[in-house]
């Protein structure tokens, strides 16, 4: 179902239900914080309120005077030409990365599925878990195990995500050299996965938030 936020008396645009819901919500799965529309969105709910020294966002009583309507691009220009929006666009992404990369923080754990061809070798079938710890500075650290030709492999996963939620980590490959796992965070539903490639390992991983 979709959800509809107030302003005082605007309403925003519909957004998907969902645990978490950010101003990307709003504008589909290939917003990003570069998004005009998306730093409008930001500006115009700082414009409307106060943001504590805990980084959220205290609105007003009676925001904008009381106006009424919805929040689109006839709106938006409206409070733009009458000095209501008070927030830059510079100011607007720097809250809202800082605000996304503390979503994105936490522990996260799933498994990992894929193969291993080394020259002259056959291909052997790998499999394993992993779980790493994401920083509020966007630093991502941990570990991962699994089998490995009937072996027990394991090693480090570091790397960061950036405020849109795609993941650049590297994990030790078995061979040496790094295997690179690219993947993305929804904050919606908590969950992160993507794939992973190496010299000789290529796969999938997927997990969830769990704390």
């Amino acid at each position: 179902d979709n959800i509809v936020f107030k302003v005082g008396n605007i309403s925003l645009p519909a957004a998907a239900g969902a645990n978490v819901i950010s101003p990307l919500s709003f504008f589909g799965e290939e917003a990003t914080t570069d998004n005009v529309e998306v730093l409008n969105l930001v500006r115009f709910i700082m414009s409307a309120g106060e943001v504590g020294g805990d980084g959220k966002i205290k609105i007003g009583a009676n925001p904008f005077g009381g106006r009424e309507g919805i929040f689109d691009d006839d709106l938006w220009n409206t409070l733009l030409n009458e000095g209501e929006i008070t927030v830059s666009e510079s100011e607007a992404k720097e809250h809202l990365e800082e605000t996304l990369l503390k979503a994105y923080s936490g522990d996260y754990s799933g498994t990992w599925s894929g193969t291993a061809h080394y020259p002259g070798e056959n291909l052997i079938q790998t499999s394993g878990t992993w779980k790493i710890e994401i920083a509020e500075n966007a630093q991502v650290v941990g570990s991962y195990t699994g089998t490995f030709d009937g072996e027990t492999i394991g090693g480090n996963v570091t790397g960061e995500v950036d405020p849109n939620g795609n993941t650049d980590l590297g994990a030790n490959g078995q061979a040496g050299g790094i295997v690179v796992w690219s993947g993305k965070i929804d904050l919606a539903n908590g969950t992160m996965a993507g794939d992973y490639s190496g010299d000789y390992e290529k796969g999938t991983f997927a997990g969830k938030k769990i704390n």
